[in-house]
Order: structure tokens, then sequence, then C-alpha cells
């Protein structure tokens, strides 16, 4: 059990040291991908929001978020292509 735990302390600290690599040229007027990505995925959120959601046969009952299979798949992948993205943006400084 000490060896998962020492592990599980002394592994991340090795990933991090091999990510440290010298920055490379990168020429003006590219765009980097974390950017791209968190658009894509601020996009997705928007696109979630904005459609109306589904309701019982009663209209003024709306259904739970999760059931609503056209409104909250694209806010979830939103979600997660814009911290992916932010996470991207972040590392590549």
């Amino acid at each position: 059990m000490r060896n998962i735990i020492l592990l599980l302390f002394v592994l991340p600290m090795f990933c991090f040291g091999q990510y440290n690599r010298p920055k490379r040229y990168k020429p003006e007027g590219t765009t980097s991908p974390g950017a791209i990505i968190t658009l894509a995925g601020v996009s997705f959120v928007t696109m979630g929001i904005s459609i109306r959601p589904l309701y019982y046969t009663d209209p003024t009952i709306k259904k739970p978020f999760l059931r609503q299979n056209h409104k909250a798949p694209p806010i979830i992948v939103g979600v997660g292509l814009t911290f992916t993205g932010l996470i991207t943006m972040l590392a590549e400084n």
C-alpha cells in the first residue's frame, strides 16, 4: 500500500519533468489549438442553451435536463471542450 501511495505522488513529478521542453519557434499569424478548442466548446454550449426545452404532455412541466436528448449532449460536450481548450492553452505557455 505504501508503494502505491508513493507511486501516485512520484509519477506526476516524472510526467511534469518530461513535459518541460524548450519552446519552439511559432510563426506569427498561427492560432493556438487551445483557442480553437475553447471557441468550439463555447459555441456548443451556446447552441445547447439556445435550443428550446422539451415539455411533458402538460406544456407547463419541463423534462429534467438529462432527459432532453437534443439539449443536454451539446451542453455537456461543450463544457468538456471548453475546459480541455483552457487546459491546452495553459500548457502551451
